[in-house]
């Protein structure tokens, strides 16, 4: 019973942290990310993800990190905020494959080819645009010959901002979109760096070859990469309809990208 209550506290602490920091995701919505990150970077190596160095880049409150560690992996998680990383830190002290550290991405304190894969989920729009250069050639450096660089992040042309869930927030000049966050939101500005999918991709093709954008692939086969519940059941029938150019054409209009690198 006692076990059963520790377990239930800490579910709900990872909750309330997520929340409190601006993540508003709760814990299975995290695993179920993890899933898709394994699933992506499966499809593209052809192997499955175990045995493996990791490193996500602003990793929270740990959740996904947690779950790629089930898999045998070793995994590295650094954050900039060093409030919920200690908080992380506390919460996964007995689980020894999992490593925390308050580090930013764009000075990455690794040497150089240290891991197998590398993880920016929904973490470049966070950083200043000047720095997006540097995220990636971090990443580059830190991966091994050979190794797998994953990276998602909303679309800049999606009519809904996914953060503030204000309607062509992301379309408007600087000095308006601040004004549109403190008249709505009651936010001091909007600090979100959002990117077009040209601009993903011309960013992480500047150090990687080959780049590989699995968002059609996703959208047309949804359960294959666990993201099933994510799609509207009503776009599913035509998104299967649809071939794989057709969704390709379609590309910069869809919610956010999935692209996979490889050194």
């Amino acid at each position: 019973m006692g076990y059963c209550n520790k377990a239930i506290h800490r579910y709900f602490k990872v909750i309330k942290m997520t929340w409190d920091h601006g993540f508003a995701v709760v814990g299975d919505d995290r695993i179920q990310k993890s899933m898709k990150i394994i699933s992506c970077i499966e499809y593209v190596t052809k192997e499955e993800l175990k045995g493996k160095k990791i490193l996500e880049i602003g990793g929270g409150a740990g959740l996904i990190s947690s779950a790629m560690s089930k898999y045998g992996n070793e995994v590295i998680t650094i954050d900039v905020h060093d409030v919920i990383m200690q908080e992380t830190l506390d919460l996964y002290k007995n689980q020894l494959i999992l490593n925390f550290l308050i580090a930013d991405g764009i000075k990455l304190p690794f040497k150089s080819s240290s891991f197998d894969a590398i993880v920016c989920n929904q973490v470049i729009e966070h950083i200043p645009k000047q720095n997006h250069q540097q995220l990636i050639d971090e990443s580059y450096r830190a991966l091994k010959p050979g190794g797998i660089f994953y990276i998602a992040t909303p679309n800049k042309l999606w009519l809904i901002e996914p953060h503030t869930r204000l309607p062509m927030l992301s379309y408007l000049p600087k000095k308006w979109a601040d004004a549109y966050v403190r008249w709505i939101k009651n936010m001091p500005q909007f600090n979100v760096y959002l990117l077009t999918y040209n601009e993903l991709r011309r960013t992480v093709s500047s150090r990687f070859r080959p780049v590989i954008n699995l968002t059609p692939l996703i959208l047309k086969y949804p359960e294959n990469f666990h993201i099933n519940a994510e799609i509207p059941w009503l776009l599913k029938p035509f998104l299967k309809m649809l071939p794989i150019n057709a969704l390709k054409f379609i590309n910069s209009f869809v919610p956010s990208y999935i692209l996979i690198a490889n050194k």
